[in-house]
Order: C-alpha cells, then structure tokens, then sequence
C-alpha cells in the first residue's frame, strides 16, 4: 500500500511494520543458516546429522516413506501388520509400489534399509518430494502476492520456509505429512477466496489431506471458526468419501487369492503360526484398532514431540512422578489443553492466531505431535508475515516475541553447544534415560510452539480486560451527562 505525496512516495504505516517484520525474519535466517554452514564444515556435517532424525545410528533417512510403500504393496495383508496408513495413503503408496523393483517390497523389516541403496527407490522419493516442495513453494508464493508482499520478500520468505527446520526434518524423514501439507495449505490460504470455485477446491484439499494423514481434519474447524456451516458441513462428506471411497477401491482390486495372506492362513491352519498374533482381520474396523492401539502404546517421553502430554512424560523420566501418575497427568494436560485452544478459537481477531490455534488442536495429540509435523505451521508464519491488522498506532512487542519463537521454531540454529554433545548425551543417557542428539532446534522447538500458545492466551486475555474498562470508563464519563439531564427534566 503506497500512497504518493507530491512527487515522493509515502509507505503506509501497514507496510513499514510488516517490512520490518520481514526483513528482521530474513536477517537473522541468513545470519543463523551461514553461522549453521560454517559449523557443518568444521564438524565434517555431524552438526547437520544432530539436527535430523537420530535413532542411535544415523540410518533411518527416507524410511517413512519407504516403509510405508513395503507395508501397502500387498493388499491382502495390510491393517492386519498393525498400519495406522488411512486407506488413501496405502492406495498411493500401492501405486507407487508397482514403480518398485519387486525383490524391495518382500524384505523382512530387519533388511528395510537396503531399499536406500535402490536407485529407483530413491529417485521416486526425489520426485515426490520435488513436486510437493513446488506446489507449497506456488502457494506461499501466491498468497503473499495476494496480500499485497513485494517480489522480494515473497521469493525470499518461499525460499527460506522450503528450506526450514522442520521442512528439512521431514524431508529426511520421508513422512507423507509433506504430502498432506499441500492440501492443509491450500485449504488454509484459499477457504475464504472471493472465487467459488477455489474455495470449493480447499475444502475436497483438506479432504483429501485427512484422508493421508486424518488429524489434518481438526483444520476443519476453521470453517466453524469463521461460521461457515453449509461449508463445513460439505468437507465433512468430502472427508467421509476420502476414507469410504478408497477402502472400497482397494477391496475391488485385492487379488482374492495369493499374497502373503495366504500364506498366512496355510500357516495358522497347519498350527505354524498362532492364530492370535497373525489376525487375520483386514478390515477398516481393525484400521481403527490399530490407530488406538497406536495412540495408547505412545505414553513415554519423546525430544520430537510438541504436546503438552509430553510434559508429564518428562517428568516422569527425570524421576518426579510415577509412571502411572505421567499417563494421567499427560491426559489431563492433554484434555485441558485443547479444551481452552478449542474454546479460544471463537475469540481469535486475527486470522494467523485462528490458524496457529486449529494447528495447535491438531499437534497438540502426543501420538502424532512430531517435530517434523511442524511443518503444519508453516502457513501459520506466512500469514503471520502478511498480517494486515499490525499498524502504527498498535505496540508491536507482542509481534516481535511472536517473530522469536516463530524464529526458533523455522529458523536452521547454529548449536552453539556442539563442542559440549557428548557430554549432554551421555549424562541424559545415564541420569535420565533420555535419548537425545543434543540440538537447539530439537530442544527447543516444542517449548517455542507451546509459547506462542501461551502468549496467544495472555493477549487475548489482556485485550478483553481491556475492552471491560473501556467500556465502563466510557459509562462513567456519560453517567454525570446523563444524571444532569435527568435533573433538568425533573425541573
């Protein structure tokens, strides 16, 4: 927004606080990622190991997706492996399957890691990845172009998210939530554009993303947020159909004889195997018993995830509380948390804090918080950067405290401490139990996404409280106009 004054041009106080913000994001990105390069070098890459997935051995890069394509190429003996893939997800990954030589889909579990030494294995991962990293950067991109954002900062602020900590975590990790994000940002930064047709579009993304992943269907309630009903009405029957119409896909095309379930069933039937370990219930039933079951079996501390669960399970790894005790109190913090995230919703102004809070509901489940899946936020920053309510006249020290965490969360930090890892992992290893690769990014990362949350609460709270007293100074300033006027039509 400029305006032109004489023969100079006047920056409106909306784009100076919002450049501001900017160009401070790209400073200190620029300055930690040349800090970060320079600490790779002199560490021959192991500072760059420490801030991706660390299971012990450096070894388990491209496995989500990997694996996921090994547990979908048979369609006869899917959910019965446990998978908690929605049927969607395992109907691509079964198409992609077919790209694959076949000797990689039978290895046993123990022998998975071959398929990062299969060429085709590793190019069809590049060219996944590449295509979902084009489309997020073109949303980003358009967005910003929307709002009004220069070339510049939008080649700039695309540039530097595609290349984000939790970008490149879930990169390394292969997690299909890459894909899902495609349809969780369009939904986010189309689902109130003034063409009909776009809008319908984000409501069958977001569909479609739920029926990848499925917590990504707690975005919906961004539609309830906004009011929205006959929309949000309409992506609950596009989620539904993104479960149903999959699953009766994938039972039209399972062979009816041959595949490992066959094998299976002559194994139980000959007392080989036992019965009550290989279930042979592949239904969508048993999808649902896994997730559980899943979601149950995630009770322990984690350096990855982002709920507040996490929390009493931290606890109880430094020895405060009892196991016990850390699954109720995990579940409570749990429930009380999204309860008040839920609840804050209806009274969020700003649309950045509206998105933050429907992520928050979302990565806020400990079975699925990972910090990869911070990736979900990524739209949240870039409106955060468009925001088109900061102005002049409002103090933009909350804009700046939010900036910082937002940094911590996206920003690539130099480990600073790196001299010192070995030290910090052997004494969380030997006094608490705690595997960790000894990261800023992994340390601090979740306190950062728990922050904001707080800070989003205390603002709102402030600005209500503030509004009470406006309203009652301005009934007090009336009161002695009032009481004179009454006095004189007593007279």
């Amino acid at each position: 927004m400029v305006k032109r004054k004489g023969k100079r041009l006047a920056v409106s106080p909306l784009q100076t606080n919002t450049s501001l913000i900017n160009r401070a994001f790209f400073i200190v990105y620029i300055i930690c990622t040349l800090l970060s390069i320079e600490l790779a070098v002199v560490t021959r890459g192991q500072s760059i190991e420490d801030m991706l997935f660390w299971n012990g051995a450096y070894s388990d890069h491209f496995m989500d997706f990997f694996n996921t394509i090994r547990d979908s190429f048979d369609l006869t003996w899917v959910y019965q492996r446990n998978t908690i893939y929605p049927p969607l997800s395992v109907l691509m990954m079964h198409l992609f399957s077919l790209i694959i030589p076949h000797r990689y889909l039978e290895l046993v579990f123990a022998d998975r890691y071959e398929m990062q030494f299969s060429q085709t294995c590793v190019m069809l991962f590049f060219l996944v990845a590449f295509f979902c990293v084009l489309l997020i950067a073109k949303m980003i991109e358009r967005y910003m172009e929307n709002a009004g954002q220069s070339l510049r900062a939008r080649v700039m602020v695309t540039f530097f998210l595609i290349l984000s900590f939790p970008m490149i975590y879930c990169l390394e990790r292969g997690n299909t939530s890459l894909i899902a994000l495609i349809g969780c940002a369009f939904f986010m930064f189309f689902r109130n554009s003034e063409n009909k047709v776009v809008r319908e579009i984000s409501y069958i993304a977001l569909a479609l993303a739920a029926g990848i992943k499925m917590f990504p269907a707690v975005l919906g309630l961004l539609l309830i947020y906004d009011k929205n009903y006959k929309a949000a009405a309409r992506t609950v029957a596009y989620g539904i159909a993104a479960v149903v119409l999959p699953y009766v896909i994938m039972q039209l095309i399972t062979p009816e004889t041959g595949g490992l379930a066959e094998e299976i069933q002559t194994g139980v039937a000959s007392g080989q195997l036992d019965p009550e370990e290989y279930n042979s219930d592949g239904s969508a039933g048993r999808f649902f018993t896994n997730l559980l079951s899943w979601i149950n079996k995630r009770t322990y501390f984690t350096v990855n995830s982002t709920s507040t669960s996490n929390i009493a399970y931290l606890l109880c790894a430094l020895g405060f509380i009892e196991e016990n005790t850390a699954s109720i109190l995990g579940m409570v913090l749990f429930a009380v948390s999204e309860m008040v995230a839920f609840i804050l919703g209806f009274f969020c102004k700003k649309e950045w804090q509206k998105l933050f809070i429907a992520c928050y509901l979302m990565l806020n489940i400990h079975a699925v918080a990972m910090l990869y899946t911070l990736i979900y936020v990524l739209p949240v920053l870039v409106v955060f950067l468009c925001d088109k309510s900061r102005n002049e006249k409002k103090k933009m020290r909350l804009d700046w405290l939010y900036l910082c965490l937002f940094g911590i969360i996206f920003i690539p930090l130099p480990n600073f401490l790196y001299r010192y890892r070995d030290v910090i992992q052997s004494y969380l290893v030997l006094t608490f139990q705690i595997n960790s690769n000894a990261n800023l990014n992994h340390a601090l990362a979740w306190i950062a996404f728990q922050l904001i949350f707080v800070l989003i609460i205390a603002e709102l709270i402030v600005a209500k409280i503030r509004d009470k007293r406006a309203v009652r100074s301005a009934a007090n300033a009336h009161a002695p106009a009032r009481s004179a006027q009454v006095e004189n039509a007593r007279a």
